[in-house]
Order: structure tokens, then C-alpha cells, then sequence
């Protein structure tokens, strides 16, 4: 038995682990263990608190999203899917960056990362995307409001969908 507070063992975390992607969690590329990985690093994040991020590592996790393998891509997406409503200082760069962001599928991406994070503070940048010429992008932040804790976040997406029936993503 292992004392409160105590540090788990390597071996009885990743037993845990695989426990936890065996009902699902995380993304399955190249097995298990793709998903081992991304659930290690978000129990790592759950369990220390917030911004335990550091500025290296999240720009480590934007340079992996930003290849073209779809493994290393998943793995920066996985990094950076641990963002929460503390961790705004990389959140807002998450937002600064889908602003200015040439590639749709990075833009999608972190509109997905942004939404995921689920904060009041965030939905007008996610609205601002309602308006977004890409159409992907347009589904994306739809997509994240409408399943929004917040009722705020699903009244504008309720809004939208009401305003643009023309619209192939409801």
C-alpha cells in the first residue's frame, strides 16, 4: 500500500494509465503507447496543478503541431490540450497566434485548443471565428460553443446557427 501523499511508482502510474486509455482516453496512432504517452503527460499536469507548463515547453508543443507527421502533430496537440482556464498567459498566446496563423489546419487546431480550454474569458475570440471566411474554422469555433459549460458560449452559438442556415456543420 502506498502512503497518502506519497509519490506513485512508475509502474503503478503507468498501470493507472493504461487503465485510463483503455476507456478512451487520448489518441491511438501507433498503438498503445502513443496514447500512454499524451495520458502521462496530462496526469502529470492534473496532478501538480496549473501552469506547471514552462514557455519551453509550450513552444515545443506549437513546433510539434506544426509538423507534418501526424504522430508528432497529435503529440503537440496532447501537450497543449492540458491548458485550463489558469494557465491564460499560454492560452492567450494560443489566440494571438490563431489570429495571425496562414495554416487552416494549425488555425483549426488551436481554435479546438482554445475552445477545449472553456473559459468565459475566451469566447469572443471564438465568436470572432464565427465570422472567419474558412469554413473549418467557422465549424470548429461553432462546434466549441455549442458544447460550452458556459451558457453564454452556447447562446451565441445558438445565435449563429439561427442567422446562418445556410450552413452545412449543425
Amino acid at each position: 500500500m502506498i502512503p497518502p501523499g506519497a509519490p506513485l511508482p512508475a509502474t503503478t502510474l503507468m498501470s493507472r494509465v493504461r487503465g485510463f486509455c483503455h476507456f478512451g482516453f487520448g489518441s491511438c496512432y501507433d498503438g498503445n503507447s502513443q496514447a500512454i504517452r499524451i495520458s502521462v503527460v496530462r496526469i502529470r499536469i492534473l496532478s501538480k496543478g496549473s501552469n506547471i507548463m514552462t514557455q519551453d515547453e509550450f513552444d515545443k508543443a506549437l513546433e510539434q503541431l506544426r509538423n507534418s507527421d501526424w504522430e508528432i502533430f497529435e503529440e503537440g496537440f496532447g501537450n497543449l490540450n492540458i491548458l485550463t482556464d489558469d494557465d491564460r498567459y499560454f492560452v492567450r498566446q494560443l489566440v494571438n497566434l490563431m489570429k495571425v496563423e496562414p495554416s487552416s489546419r494549425i488555425r483549426g487546431a488551436l481554435i479546438e485548443l482554445i475552445g477545449d480550454v472553456d473559459s468565459l474569458e475566451f469566447v469572443p475570440d471564438l465568436v470572432g471565428e464565427l465570422s472567419n471566411e474558412d469554413r473549418e474554422d467557422r465549424a470548429w469555433a461553432y462546434s466549441k460553443l455549442s458544447v460550452s459549460n458556459h451558457e453564454l458560449a452556447r447562446d451565441e452559438a445558438e445565435r449563429y446557427r439561427l442567422a446562418h442556415p445556410e450552413e452545412d456543420f449543425y
